[in-house]
């Protein structure tokens, strides 16, 4: 049974899920390049990581769930409607910023909710089923965007984003009633790992993010291959969104792209989970990499080949949302099974720093490589860093056995 705290939690992670996918399409339908893109999504991911700090700490200092999440509700309504009232590409980057800074009061309250209202023996299974949850919101609200785009414009899209994420305000007063009893965080055994996804990057928002990495040779090259991993993933993922724009021209081929790959990604969430139980994870995440490179390379070759655009652009699609899965779940298991018991904390963070940073600056890097050589060269590019990384990625490869973390 679905606890009633969990449904404030749900269309506000469809709205998102919307929004995700009608951003990148509204900056093109004013006239913008991939670069206006990338940037636009670099500003919202600093406006966000710097959010979560200030939010987080202030989680983590007692500040109440329900405060947490009405403030990030509200501004997120608040910035879809600036976003329409503002169309101006200059101005679209920093209004997104500006935004973020404050819709990010969500991310810790997704952790917090399950620690206030849940007991401890049951934070682990009540977490995946959140996840779950929000996951299938998230998609859901990109298929809304889908049906919805065939009748209505960009710029209505927008609003009606800032409606659907309304609806969570009544709920979050009715099911979150006055201050829920306060429980010391901590870190303790689960028997699974479960990431809370927010625009596809992993978020474990028990720790925030530090550039500080921890003392651990083994980690090292862990740590160099998330950074790759995540700057070719903000390299490609917002332009093969954009490509699917250029390349077919029918306004609804976006938001099938990127329904395809959240579709995938959310299928194949706990199965991932699931195979971690008997395989080593270094492994896991080798595996996801190489689907990664696999489904960029499917969007590079199939155009010059004369391939039929939907299988090939659905394959594609697929391969990177499965691969999300692999990649994502198999890190944090990873971190778990390696680093220290003193010194896991601090690679947790070191982490969400690691992955929120590289994707950041792959969006600004694949926006300005597509703007000035095209998308062939940015996918190329993506599969020469990906094919070179797992060079160094076998040295992490099947990394300590299974076990709890």
């Amino acid at each position: 049974m679905i606890r009633r705290e969990y449904l404030g939690f749900l269309p506000q992670r469809a709205a998102m899920g919307a929004g995700a996918i009608v951003l990148p399409v509204y900056i093109l339908e004013l006239g913008g390049l991939p670069s206006h893109v990338g940037f636009t999504l670099f500003m919202g991911s600093m406006g966000m990581l710097l959010g979560i700090i200030i939010w987080g700490r202030l989680s983590l200092g007692g500040m109440a769930l329900r405060t947490l999440m009405v403030s990030g509700t509200v501004a997120n309504s608040v910035l879809f409607l600036l976003l329409y009232a503002v169309p101006e590409l200059t101005a679209i980057p920093f209004v997104y910023f500006a935004g973020n800074l404050f819709v990010a009061a969500v991310v810790p309250s997704f952790t917090r909710v399950v620690f206030d209202v849940n007991r401890r023996s049951e934070w682990d299974r009540e977490q995946g089923r959140l996840n779950t949850l929000a996951g299938w919101s998230w998609t859901g609200g990109v298929f809304m965007a889908l049906g919805l785009s065939a009748i209505a414009d960009v710029g209505t899209l927008l609003v009606m984003c800032a409606v659907l994420n309304a609806l969570s305000l009544p709920l979050l007063l009715a099911t979150l009633r006055g201050r829920v009893a306060r429980r010391p965080i901590r870190v303790y055994p689960v028997r699974r790992p479960y990431l809370e996804r927010l625009r596809f990057t992993p978020l474990v928002m028990l720790f925030i993010p530090s550039i500080t990495p921890p003392k651990n040779p083994h980690l090292r090259t862990f740590f160099v291959s998330v950074f790759l991993v995540f700057f070719v993933s903000g390299m490609v993922i917002p332009q093969a969104v954009i490509y699917a724009r250029y390349l077919y021209g029918e306004k609804w081929w976006p938001y099938t792209v990127y329904a395809a790959l959240t579709v995938a990604s959310a299928l194949w969430y706990t199965r991932v989970s699931n195979r971690l139980e008997n395989e080593a994870s270094g492994s896991v995440f080798y595996n996801g990499v190489l689907l990664r490179t696999l489904g960029i390379a499917v969007l590079a070759i199939s155009p010059s080949m004369g391939l039929a655009l939907l299988p090939t652009a659905l394959i594609a699609s697929l391969l990177l949302g499965i691969s999300w899965s692999y990649i994502s779940i198999s890190n944090l298991s990873y971190l778990g099974r390696v680093a220290r018991e003193h010194e896991r904390k601090q690679a947790l963070e070191f982490y969400n720093f690691v992955n929120g940073l590289a994707l950041s600056i792959g969006n600004v890097a694949g926006g300005l490589i597509t703007d000035i050589k095209g998308f062939n060269s940015t996918f190329l590019l993506a599969i020469i860093l990906l094919t070179v990384g797992t060079i160094f990625m076998r040295r992490i490869e099947g990394h300590g056995p299974p076990r709890l973390i």
